[in-house]
């Protein structure tokens, strides 16, 4: 829940073992950070990109939630009427597979069946 950031992990890929100067020390010199929500991301799931300064490298790195509940739309491991709202508000057709937030069987529309997989997990 970004917003209510919680410490998890430190993650350091950079291999202390080499020199910085050569490729086999990883990525160096983080300074660009951007969060993708899983709605956004290619593979579903939320994603934090890095980018370091020093290798000139992108570093992705997969967040892993805690909850995965069918019909919790916003992601905050609630389905409630803030998620029946989001659904509502896209009724019908999407511009494409998986391209909006209430399709949840990702069939490209936003429809009764959708609904019902949402009331199935209401909280």
């Amino acid at each position: 829940d970004p917003s209510a950031p919680v410490f998890q992990s430190y993650i350091n890929s950079r291999d202390f073992t080499f020199a910085t100067n050569t490729a086999a020390s990883g990525d160096l010199g983080p300074e660009g950070i951007q969060f993708v929500s899983a709605l956004d991301s290619p593979t579903n799931q939320p994603l934090i990109l890095l980018a370091n300064e020093i290798s000139g490298t992108l570093s992705i790195y997969q967040v892993n939630t805690t909850c995965d509940i069918v019909g919790d739309i916003n992601e905050d491991c609630v389905v409630s009427a803030e998620d029946l709202a989001t659904l509502l508000a896209g009724w019908g057709d999407c511009p494409a597979k998986g391209a909006c937030q209430g399709d949840l069987n990702l069939d490209g529309v936003i429809d009764a069946l959708d609904l019902a997989l949402l009331l199935s997990n209401w909280s």
